[in-house]
């Protein structure tokens, strides 16, 4: 079965967030509306539009499928989803497939109380002086991880405190972030900056380049290297009534459907 549009959109932005888990990332800074396309040149069944809502602790999305209205709601202060199918007055709890909804672009840095240096058990995270990163002053960081098997990890970070955002983290013998201010452009009338990230690993390299609303902090336009692109516009700032993050009282439950397996690795 293929997924509704909805799902495609959600489930094409997992690269929105580098450090934190999709629900657990810090909320939006302000209420609004906007459309969202997706296009992929490489993949154009997954081409999809739909009308995303943020409210002041929730968030709506909703496209049409085969004639039919699907919704997704998320509340942030109860950590709930809802999946509706607004024809057939039908509602499930939960998400299929984890989909991931456009975020704000701010990380939880070290220094946050939030983040998981400040949480028990958590890794070591010390420090260790101040560096420009491609022009930009930023704090650097030693994060010490130990894994179950007692092995110790020595992870160099360097976070734009006054962005909150990550700049660069580099693993030993592992993967590499780093994020590079490309300029600042109007794009849809509004105003952003424009950041390439890019992500290294061996011998292979794959690059994202966002443009962030100055004003939303939430990325506007994200292109990626092999030619897929997501786009806000018609964005709407201002408060959201209630009714639209709630679950109507004349829809009945239905049992949650079961997400569809991957295939067995051989």
């Amino acid at each position: 079965m293929n997924a509704p549009p909805i799902q495609k959109i959600l489930l094409a932005l997992p690269f929105l967030l580098w450090t934190t888990p999709t629900w657990a990332a810090p909320w939006y800074n302000s209420a609004f509306s906007a459309q969202i396309q997706k296009s992929d040149p490489n993949d154009p069944t997954s081409n999809a539009t739909a009308q995303i809502i943020v409210g002041k602790e929730s968030f709506r999305a909703q496209a049409d499928h085969n004639g039919q209205q699907i919704v997704v709601i998320f509340n942030s202060k109860t950590q709930k989803s809802w999946t509706l199918n607004t024809g057939k007055k039908e509602f499930y709890e939960g998400v299929i497939n984890a989909p991931e909804p456009p975020k704000v672009d701010i990380d939880l840095l070290p220094d946050d109380p939030q983040s998981n240096c400040n949480q028990p058990k958590g890794p070591t995270c010390t420090k260790v002086g101040q560096e420009k990163v491609n022009g930009i002053p930023a704090d650097k960081w030693h994060i010490q991880v130990t894994d179950q098997a007692g092995q110790s990890l020595l992870i160099s970070l360097w976070s734009d405190p006054s962005r909150k955002i990550i700049l660069r983290q580099e693993v030993p013998n592992g993967p590499t972030m780093n994020r590079v201010l490309a300029g600042v452009e109007n794009i849809n009338n509004r105003k952003t900056e424009k950041w390439e990230i890019t992500e290294a690993f061996q011998d292979k390299k794959h690059t994202v380049t966002k443009w962030i609303d100055l004003n939303l902090h939430i990325p506007i336009r994200i292109q990626s290297d092999t030619g897929s692109k997501i786009e806000l516009s018609q964005i709407q700032e201002g408060s959201q009534p209630d009714t639209l993050f709630q679950v109507p009282a004349d829809f009945k439950q239905i049992a949650t459907p079961t997400a569809p397996q991957s295939p067995p690795a051989k």
